[in-house]
């Protein structure tokens, strides 16, 4: 069964003193405070193919999400963020990666492509409210 969240916080790796690991340190905020992201992709990535990997169990789900917005926010490609993922310090505490666990870029791919075009649509629709919320941005279309 494919965990919602991976239970290893003393493992993950640390972010790095560099501008974008703030940002990363950001976004990382805002998922933790609307669980119902995560609840959307859990359910997406539920109702899919279960993936294994030499002898895994799979990706969390929070670890595909944060692979998906890591891979578009920074705008690589899949080898990219295969390469980061496994190179990248601020990358695995984001994405949370034990230091132990590295995937593969046809696996992040296989991953990341179960989250439906419609539960992208919602979770937009949750961070326009949130920022309308904190007067970051208005919540208009």
């Amino acid at each position: 069964m494919r965990k919602k969240i991976a239970l290893y916080p003393e493992q993950y790796c640390q972010y790095s003193s560099h501008k974008y690991s703030d940002e990363l340190k950001k976004i990382s905020a805002i998922l933790e405070q609307h669980e119902e992201i995560l609840d959307l992709v859990h359910e997406d990535l539920r109702n899919g193919k279960m993936v294994s990997f030499k002898g895994a169990k799979g990706m969390s789900s929070e670890t595909v999400l944060r692979a998906a917005i890591l891979k578009q926010y920074m705008q690589w490609t899949y080898k990219e963020l295969e390469f980061h993922l496994g190179d990248s310090q601020s990358g695995r505490a984001f994405v949370k990666l034990p230091f132990s666990i590295c995937y593969s870029d046809s696996a992040l791919q296989e991953n990341i492509k179960k989250i439906s075009f419609q539960t992208w649509e919602k979770i937009n629709q949750i961070l326009i409210k949130y920022a309308a919320k904190i007067g970051f941005a208005k919540g208009g279309q």
